[in-house]
Order: C-alpha cells, then structure tokens, then sequence
C-alpha cells in the first residue's frame, strides 16, 4: 500500500478493519487499491469506497460540484469493470452484501448525471445488477 499510494494511505488501511476505514483521511482519499489487492481484501474493502461514493454524491447534491474526483473514479472503474465481479468480488461477497450491492448499482445509474457515467457505464451497471439477481436467485 506504501509503496504505490503513500504513507498516509499505508496507515489509513494496513491492520484497519474495513468498517473501520476513515473515509475522510488524506490515506483513503489518496488510495485506489481496490484492483490491485487480492480478491478477497478488494472484497472487503469495496465498502468504504462505496460508503464514501454515497456521502460524497450527498455533499455533491448540496453543493452543486463533486468533492472526491479520486476516489469516485476509482469507485465508477470498479463498479463497471466486469471482471471486478466475476473474478475478484462476486465469489467473495454474500447474499446480503450482493443484495446492497444492487441497490447502490441502480441508485448510481438514477443518478448518473450528477457521477457524470457514460452510457457504456449505465450498460455494465445494468449488467451487474442482472447478474446479481440471477445469482441472489439461485
């Protein structure tokens, strides 16, 4: 984590439960691991990114500009990449966590003017969502 986002980003996230993580930390802010760790860190750690993408969209709603250009860019490529659920998150998160997941997928693609998504973003967005009911179906 040190060597490819900085000591401060080491600090925000080595031996920090992911509940934990500071989302407001210069560490977090600074840090887009979520492609780079193994599977099952990037798993658990895709929480807080998305917790920030929330509250950050709130802020961005109240102020009028986006406040988190790092970190959402980071959140948008992972939440659109497919790869990122076939081979990194989706045998790793369980029903309840893929079920919530679904949820901030559609609540992305209701606000995809303010998170600025390409239409191919939107199309990946709707395709996880379609994977995750046919696997919360099974």
């Amino acid at each position: 984590m040190e060597w490819g986002w900085g000591k401060q980003a080491a600090e925000a996230f080595r031996g920090v439960k992911p509940v934990d993580v500071d989302i407001a930390s210069p560490g977090f802010q600074a840090a887009t691991p979520l492609l780079d760790l193994p599977a099952r860190a990037a798993a658990a750690y895709l929480g807080p990114y998305l917790i920030s993408l929330l509250y950050r969209l709130d802020i961005q709603e109240q102020v009028g500009f986006p406040t988190d250009i790092r970190t959402r860019a980071h959140t948008i490529t992972v939440m659109t990449a497919p790869n990122f659920w076939t081979e990194i998150v989706g045998p790793h998160l369980p029903a309840d966590c893929l079920e919530v997941l679904g949820e901030v997928a559609d609540l992305m693609i209701t606000k995809r003017v303010p998170l600025a998504l390409t239409e191919d973003d939107v199309v990946n967005l709707q395709r996880l969502i379609r994977s995750i009911n046919r696997k919360l179906k099974k």
